[in-house]
């Protein structure tokens, strides 16, 4: 980010009013489309904590000394100074560790000078404690504010990928190719996505790091709307609850074609999965015990 613009506060404020009182800064340097995929979880955020009664508005770019900023891809960041002076919340989304992302300086120091870090990642939380920085585990939970896809739509795909393609992800696509309507996305968010998620039979889960580290922002977007998922299985899951289809990497393939197979099999894993996610994870309630 090349620029993070703190407007002046209007007016003096109670400290009690300034901490019930947030943003959602989602940080997106110029031209980087790629901050869109974050848009959902600044609706997830906003939307439970208005439930929970405080005010709550989304910015780009832009946070607030008047409020507690809540940072959504404060990895994007290439300078600290912007966030000097402000009282604000890294939401921390990344996947961290060796064979992940490893933290830069930059990051250090936002981390460093947050008044509190959420992170949806027991693995992630033990990385960070390693470094000297606490952070509270807040998974990415259920809101009705996040049902946009049409379940109902027909499904002329059978296999959907979103996401940045490497070599092991790519071979497990060429691998279904031959046989299946496969469709592999990157750069595509908001409503474009939800229209390609709604024609698709499977969606397909493939860790980019070998850190198996599993991919909350995605999943709990899919879960959220009753997609069905396969998903390359993960050493820890957010969601033990949640009757997820996982996977070794080598039979992704033919999981796929098993549930494609078997249509009502599939129907009722995803009902399953979307309804138990739905109960046990409902963001509102996962909010509430950290603010």
């Amino acid at each position: 980010m090349r620029a993070l613009i703190v407007k002046a506060p209007a007016g003096r404020q109670t400290e009690r009013h300034a901490i019930s009182t947030y943003r959602v800064c989602v940080i997106s340097p110029p031209g980087y489309a790629h901050s869109y995929a974050f848009a959902e979880v600044a609706v997830l955020l906003k939307a439970s904590l208005s439930d929970l009664g405080h005010a709550c508005d989304i910015a780009v770019n832009s946070a607030a000394p008047d409020r507690t900023n809540i940072l959504v891809g404060y990895h994007l960041l290439n300078s600290f100074d912007g966030m000097q002076g402000c009282r604000y919340i890294v939401y921390q989304l990344e996947q961290l560790g060796p064979g992940a992302v490893e933290l830069t300086g930059v990051m250090q120091k936002v981390l460093n000078g947050a008044e509190s870090i959420w992170d949806y990642s027991s693995e992630n939380i033990l990385f960070l404690a390693e470094r000297g920085l606490e952070a509270r585990l807040l998974p990415l939970g259920y809101h009705a504010a996040l049902d946009r896809v049409d379940r109902g739509a027909d499904k002329d795909i059978d296999v959907l990928f979103y996401g940045s393609l490497n070599s092991r992800r790519k071979a497990v696509l060429d691998a279904l190719m031959p046989a299946l309507r496969v469709k592999a996305l990157f750069g595509v968010y908001g409503s474009e996505r939800d229209q390609w998620i709604a024609r698709s039979k499977t969606v397909l889960n493939i860790h980019h790091y070998s850190a198996r580290i599993f991919e909350a922002v995605r999943i709990s977007y899919l879960l959220n709307n009753g997609a069905f998922v396969v998903s390359e299985e993960s050493a820890v899951t957010p969601y033990p609850d949640v009757p997820l289809v996982f996977s070794p990497y080598d039979t992704l393939a033919g999981q796929c074609r098993y549930f494609l197979e078997r249509p009502g099999e599939m129907a009722r894993a995803a009902a399953a999965a979307r309804d138990a996610f739905r109960a046990a994870y409902p963001m509102v309630s996962l909010l509430a015990a950290v603010v």
